[in-house]
């Protein structure tokens, strides 16, 4: 379960009312509308932006929000764990769609991205595998939002 869903947890984010998935990938072939989205999730962004380059807070601010507010979450999916199971799949699910991509980009052959995926599955189901996976929920209220009081956490 991503902790943003989890309902025991104060204020938890809502679903947004529109959705769509950003592809990396295919980001600059996509045109919205301001104020198209009211909830945007980036997973796993660590794979290809680097955790110094996500001025968040900024981005915000140049978008016209106030109040801009972070919340850093760490999920616990070590082996034994209770999310283990799900976390491990959401990984395999990752390792399938980045291994053309990264075969596209040189960085490695297949066929040592394939030993490279095999070793890292195996490794994630050993007894000893530890693992936490950081995350970070950004969020801000437009200035009307803030007129009429809605959305504070």
């Amino acid at each position: 379960m991503d902790p943003h869903d989890d309902p025991s947890r104060p204020n938890p984010v809502r679903p947004p009312q529109r959705g769509y998935i950003l592809d990396a990938e295919n980001a600059g072939e996509l045109a919205f509308e301001d104020g198209s989205f009211d909830l945007l999730n980036g997973r796993l962004l660590g794979g290809f932006m680097l955790p110094a380059a996500w001025p968040w807070p900024r981005l915000l601010r140049q978008a016209g929000f106030l109040e801009g507010h972070l919340r850093p979450t760490v999920i616990e999916w070590s082996m034994g764990t209770q999310r283990h199971s799900p976390v491990f799949k959401d990984v395999l699910s990752g390792l399938e769609r980045v291994l053309p991509f990264l075969e596209r980009l040189g960085l490695a052959a297949r066929a040592e991205l394939t030993a490279l995926d095999r070793q890292a599955v195996a490794e994630m189901q050993q007894e000893g595998f530890c693992a936490r996976w950081p995350l970070l929920t950004v969020w801000g209220r437009t200035p009307q939002q803030a007129e009429q009081g809605g959305h504070h956490r």
